[in-house]
C-alpha cells in the first residue's frame, strides 16, 4: 500500500512538473494556441520565445502564423530569415511549409520605391520606414497606401500610390518650404503693380507740365528771334547771329521740351497700362527680408 501511495506521488510530480515545463515553454504554448485555432496568442507566444533565444524554429513558427493573419509582408521576411538555417532540424523539418509560406506572402506583395528631395522622415500608412534616400525597397501589400514625408523647414507631403503583386511602384515627394521670413508688407495681389501704375502716371504728370513750361520758354524764345529786335541789318547777318542768347535759349529749351513730353507719355501711358491690368482679387501680395550670408539683408518682394 506504501509502495503504490509512493509510486502515485512520483507520477504527479512528474505530470505536474511537465505541465510547468510546458507552461514555461513558449513555442509549446504556441502550438497549443495554433492546435486551438487562437493565431494570435500562438503568434504572441512564438514572438516571445524568439525574443528570449532568437532560434530559428521561433522565427519559422512566427511566420506561419503571421501568414494565417494576413500580415504578408512580415511572414516573407521572417520566412525568408528562417529558411537559411535548414541544418537546424526543427526548421529543415518546415523547409517546405516554409517555401510555401514565403511565396504565399509574396504573392499578395509589391514593391514600393520612396524618394523625398532631402533628408525626410517616411512613413507609410502612418508607420514609420526610415529617412530618405531608403537603402532598400519597402515590401508592402497589395493595394492602396498613403505615404507622408516630414522635412524640416517645409510643410509636409503626402501622396497615395497604387501597389500591385510584384511589380515596383515609385512614390516621389516634395515638400514645400516654408518661407519664414518676417513680413514687412502685405497686401492683395495687384497691389504693387497699382502702386507702380500709379507712380508712373504721376512722374508723367510732373513730366509733362515741366515739358510745357519748357516749351513755353521754347515758344518765347523763338517769337522773340521772329521780332523786329532780331531781324538782320545784312546780308550776311541771320536772326540767330543778331540774338545769339535768344537762340540758345531756344535751342535748349526745345531739347528739354521734346524729352521731357516723350517721357511723359511713356511714363503716364505705362502707369495707365499698369493700373488697368492689375489683379483685384486679395491674395497675399508682400514683401519680406531677413539677414543674408553677406554683410546686410536681403528681400523679397512679390506682387
Amino acid at each position: 500500500m506504501t509502495m503504490r501511495l509512493a509510486l502515485v506521488s512520483v507520477l504527479s510530480l512528474v505530470l505536474v512538473a511537465g505541465h510547468a515545463a510546458a507552461q514555461d515553454d513558449p513555442l509549446a504554448r504556441g502550438r497549443a494556441a495554433r492546435e486551438a485555432g487562437d493565431h494570435e496568442t500562438a503568434l504572441a507566444a512564438f514572438t516571445a520565445a524568439w525574443d528570449a533565444t532568437t532560434a530559428p524554429i521561433a522565427r519559422a513558427e512566427m511566420a506561419i502564423e503571421e501568414l494565417a493573419l494576413g500580415r504578408f509582408a512580415l511572414a516573407e521576411t521572417h520566412a525568408s530569415e528562417a529558411l537559411p538555417f535548414a541544418s537546424d532540424p526543427e526548421v529543415a523539418a518546415r523547409t517546405t511549409q516554409l517555401t510555401e509560406t514565403r511565396d504565399a506572402a509574396a504573392s499578395h506583395l509589391g514593391s514600393l520605391d520612396v524618394r523625398c528631395s532631402g533628408a525626410c522622415a517616411i512613413t507609410v500608412d502612418g508607420a514609420a520606414v526610415g529617412t530618405t534616400p531608403l537603402p532598400h525597397l519597402l515590401r508592402v501589400e497589395v493595394g492602396t497606401h498613403t505615404v507622408h514625408a516630414d522635412l524640416a523647414g517645409s510643410s509636409p507631403a503626402d501622396t497615395q500610390v497604387e501597389v500591385t503583386a510584384g511589380a515596383v511602384a515609385r512614390a516621389t515627394l516634395s515638400p514645400a518650404w516654408i518661407d519664414d521670413r518676417p513680413i514687412l508688407a502685405q497686401g492683395g495681389t495687384g497691389d504693387g503693380q497699382r502702386l507702380a501704375g500709379w507712380i508712373g502716371i504721376a512722374v508723367g504728370g510732373v513730366a509733362l507740365v515741366v515739358g510745357s513750361v519748357a516749351l513755353g520758354v521754347e515758344l518765347d524764345r523763338d517769337g522773340y528771334l521772329r521780332s523786329e529786335a532780331c531781324a538782320p541789318t545784312s546780308p550776311m547777318e541771320s536772326r540767330e547771329t543778331r540774338c545769339p542768347d535768344a537762340a540758345s535759349t531756344r535751342g535748349t529749351y526745345t531739347d528739354v521740351a521734346r524729352a521731357l513730353l516723350l517721357s511723359a507719355a511713356v511714363f503716364g501711358l505705362a502707369g495707365i497700362v499698369l493700373v488697368l491690368t492689375a489683379p483685384a482679387d486679395p491674395q497675399g501680395t508682400s514683401a519680406r527680408c531677413a539677414p543674408s550670408l553677406a554683410p546686410g539683408f536681403a528681400c523679397q518682394v512679390t506682387f
